[in-house]
Order: structure tokens, then sequence, then C-alpha cells
């Protein structure tokens, strides 16, 4: 009997250790095709923050003193399968000049606002799909003023982040998260499982 547990104890542990390689396999495949998009990453997400709290989608632009904060409410629509859907349930505009830099505005959108949401709200389901597409749950710009310019939340606590000057990296605790992660290149990095790497 003895000798039997210990064989099934073996091909448990083994079973375990091959699921982790495979979840680890999936991870860098995702950190991968990152990496091979960064350039439309940085395009599309520079100076953007995209989260989910609840069913609300919170989108910040950031501006070099100020941001814009909207917040959608996210509901799922069924037409040919799931798909959601985000309205815009209110927005701070607290640079309204900066959004005329943003793809799709001008000065007569910004003070429509029925054609404001819309807009915006475009904008979003393109930011979301590229997120889906990526599997990237979150994104956020707002560590770029410790120099971590911007950062990929994915799931199962993997992360990378783009840092467009390392010298801007002066924070201590900064350099440090920077310098123990993985690197990918002089400004891409990542880690696995940022809770237990970190």
């Amino acid at each position: 009997m003895g000798k039997f547990n210990f064989i099934i104890t073996i091909v448990l542990l083994a079973l375990f250790w091959e699921g982790c390689k495979q979840g680890k396999n999936e991870k860098i495949s995702h950190i991968q095709e990152l990496y091979f998009n960064r350039n439309n990453l940085i395009r599309d997400f520079e100076n953007k923050s995209i989260f989910v709290r609840g069913n609300i989608l919170i989108l910040k632009l950031y501006t070099k003193t100020k941001e814009n904060n909207f917040y959608f409410e996210i509901s799922e629509a069924s037409f040919d399968g799931i798909q959601k859907k985000f309205h815009l349930t209110h927005y701070e505009l607290n640079d309204p000049m900066a959004m005329i830099a943003t793809e799709g505005f001008s000065v007569e959108i910004i003070s429509d606002k029925f054609q404001f949401a819309e807009v915006i709200e475009t904008l979003i389901r393109k930011y979301t799909d590229t997120m889906t597409r990526y599997s990237i749950r979150e994104v956020t710009s707002e560590f770029s003023r410790q120099g971590v310019d911007l950062k990929f939340y994915l799931e199962g606590n993997t992360s990378v982040f783009y840092v467009k000057n390392n010298p801007l990296v002066l924070n201590g605790s900064w350099k440090e998260y920077v310098t123990k992660a993985y690197k990918i290149d002089g400004h891409w990095y990542y880690y696995l499982d940022e809770q237990s790497e970190y």
C-alpha cells in the first residue's frame, strides 16, 4: 500500500509540474505577442489608463499636469454572441484642449454632449478590443512620472511594462522594481507572477 501511495504522489507531482510549465509557456506566449506588437500598443495606450471596477470601466487620459476621466457602465448585449457595450455615465474633462489631440475629437464634438459620448464610446470599444486581442486585463500610464511609462496587467498576475528612458527611474522603489523584473530589452520588462516575484 505504501509503494502505491508513493507512485500516486509522484504521478500527481509530475502532472502538477507539467501544468505549471504549460501555464508558464502560455504566459510567455502572451508576453511575446505584446512585445512583437509593442509599437502599436505604445501608440494606442501611452498616456492612458483603462481598468474595471465592478461593472464600471474607467478611462483616464493623462496630460503633463492634468487627467481627463471617463466612466462607462458595462452591459452585455447578445447579437451573434456576447458583446460588451459601454455607456458613458459621466466624465471629468479637466483639460478639454488635450482631447483635440485624441483621435476623432474636435472643438465641435467636445461642445456637443451627444456627439462627444458617441466618439468616446467608439474609442473605448477600440481600446477594449485591442486589450481582449492581447489578453490585457488592465493598462496604466499612471506611473510615467516615476519612469514606468506603460504597464500592462495580464491574467495570472503577469505584468509587462515599458520604460522609455531608464535614467528617469529615480525613485529607489521603482528602480528596484525594474531591476528585479525579467528583461526583454533595454525598455521592456515583465513579471510572470508579480505578487510572488516582487
